[in-house]
């Protein structure tokens, strides 16, 4: 008797430490929720869930994430970048000159605002990229740690030896940008989903409120990135659908309740540039009961559609599907492949 008691309490003690560990995940953010500690929105950023303790303006960027570090574009349309304060004491320049002149500032990052006074939301404002709390008593070195070097720059700020690093272009830097931390949580929390999810960061800001308008609808609320074997090049293109000049997107996203069943159905969103209204809108919706991949092809059907980029959609157990814009009727028209 006693024997098989020992064996039961072995046998719970599995199971609870199963549960655990098949949680952890889970119970690391009920835990850091309760003692304030950091949540990951991306695989590779920490985001406090609050600002820090000395009040500092804790903002997350939301414009266009760039994919490579250290990879910068002309087009200042899309992209925004921290360029680096003037140095106040010559007596550092040698640990100042250590930080790039410009740097990326990309989806989700973080910046702090210098001082505590409340950000204006303009080109005056400057900021660093650490608390005070966390660079004061950061050494003065030589390094070529990118991060540490910023540490650095960020001590030689607060204590008024250098300027803080400005946002540009100067529209980057206001409310439509900018968030404080929980706000930013809320707003996109939806697009931390799916194994590819890192890939819609880096649609346009304007792309990306459009599939924000979708999934906060009652028709889309069940709608998020795919979670599965498909590769982000089979749920997202980006190309020109409508022949504008400027980058449009096709986008799938799966209903996750659907999947929970063991079931598939997928939403096709095409996202098209408005060149009169300067703006982007839904151009196409459509939803399947099955899983579809998504590519482009060059091919064009008639003379409405000259200068477009048609869509291909492989659907299963049906003949592929080009999808090509109809200028006439601003709508994408689908025509079965032979």
């Amino acid at each position: 008797m006693k024997k098989f008691f020992w064996i039961i309490c072995i046998l719970i003690l599995i199971v609870i430490g199963y549960f655990i560990y098949d949680n952890q995940v889970a119970f690391k953010k009920i835990y850091n929720y309760v003692f304030n500690k950091h949540v990951s929105l991306y695989d590779d950023q920490e985001i406090p869930l609050t600002t820090s303790p000395n009040l500092q303006e804790t903002l997350r960027f939301a414009g266009q994430n760039i994919h490579y570090v250290g990879q910068f574009h002309d087009d200042t349309v899309h992209y925004a970048y921290l360029i680096k304060g003037a140095l106040l004491d010559p007596k550092l320049e040698a640990y100042y000159k250590q930080i790039p002149d410009t740097l990326n500032l990309g989806f989700g990052e973080q910046v702090y605002l210098v001082g505590n006074e409340k950000f204006n939301y303009d080109s005056n404002d400057l900021f660093v990229d650490f608390p005070k709390d966390e660079v004061d008593t950061v050494a003065y070195t030589a390094t070529t740690d990118e991060t540490m070097a910023k540490r650095m720059y960020a001590r030689m700020v607060y204590e008024g030896k250098a300027k803080g690093m400005r946002i540009y272009p100067a529209k980057f830097s206001t409310t439509k940008y900018l968030y404080k931390t929980d706000d930013f949580i809320n707003k996109y929390h939806i697009f931390n989903t799916g194994r590819n999810h890192f890939f819609i960061t880096e649609l346009d800001y304007n792309i990306k409120e459009v599939v924000l308008q979708f999934v906060h609808s009652e028709e889309g609320k069940n709608f998020r990135l795919p979670d599965d074997e498909r590769t982000y090049k089979e749920i997202i293109q980006l190309d020109n659908f409508t022949g504008t000049d400027r980058e449009e997107a096709a986008i799938v996203l799966q209903d996750e309740l659907a999947s929970k069943k063991g079931e598939n159905r997928d939403a096709l969103l095409v996202i098209a540039y408005n060149p009169q209204q300067n703006n982007y809108y839904l151009l196409h919706k459509a939803v399947f009961d099955s899983k579809i991949i998504i590519t482009t092809t060059n091919e064009e059907h008639d003379d409405k559609n000259l200068g477009c980029t048609s869509l291909l959609l492989k659907v299963p157990n049906r003949r592929d599907l080009i999808m090509t814009y109809d200028k006439e009727f601003d709508e994408m028209k689908g025509v079965d492949t032979p």
